[in-house]
């Protein structure tokens, strides 16, 4: 009878309250590299404070609400990136598939007196929808980045993309987690005289 009762209530609640924002939202930004190239984007500003939390919790969810949302978590914050990498396999390679490494590092923070910018990111296997799917190894074991060496700043995972004759492109989901990010407005939009350089929150690069 109690668990009855509950599933009653869940459901009645399920009714009149608000669903949370869904786990697959658009992603902020979107880059095709084909085998040779190499591609960078520009971090977007965002206010969060992740310091409680570690990267390698793989199934930690990011959240696009935003300051004065009901369901803002500053833990949750992050950038999604969904890279497509291709790299076709010619009709003469023998065994029909190739093997071939891709390294995505975010740098550039801002850092210092202008307000400290700290990212850590975690890779996802993907499709061409941005789903997240399974958690990519990378050369580390673990598929996520989590440097905090002072003088060295650069987050970066590699990882071995393989592609057939069928699937000539993979994807890959990635989430930067804002571990601290104390920029609630675009710095590239400020006043020259007080804008940081970088302007960017971070700058992500990614080289197939």
């Amino acid at each position: 009878m109690k668990r009855s009762a509950l599933v009653l209530v869940t459901g009645m609640l399920g009714a009149i309250l608000p669903l949370g924002p869904s786990a697959q939202a658009a992603t902020d930004h979107s880059l095709a590299v084909a085998n040779g190239e190499t591609k960078n984007w520009s971090g977007t500003a965002k206010l969060g404070l992740n310091a409680a939390l570690t990267t390698n919790v793989p199934d930690r969810e990011c959240s696009d609400a935003a300051p004065g949302d009901f369901y803002y978590d500053p833990r949750k914050v992050c950038d999604t990136v969904l890279i497509s990498a291709t790299n076709p396999v010619p009709e003469t390679d023998l065994d029909g598939k190739l093997k071939k490494n891709i390294t995505i590092t975010v740098n550039e923070f801002i850092t210092g007196a202008q307000a400290p910018t700290d990212i850590d990111f975690t890779v996802f296997q993907s499709d061409a929808t941005g789903a997240k799917g399974e958690q990519v190894p990378g050369d580390n074991g673990v598929g996520w980045s989590a440097n905090d060496l002072p003088d060295d700043p650069d987050e970066s995972v590699t990882f071995p993309v393989e592609t057939t004759r069928t699937i000539p492109t993979k994807y890959y989901l990635v989430h930067l987690f804002y571990f601290i990010s104390p920029w609630a407005v675009n710095p590239c939009s400020l006043p020259e005289q007080v804008r940081p350089d970088p302007c960017a929150p971070y700058k992500g690069t990614v080289q197939f």
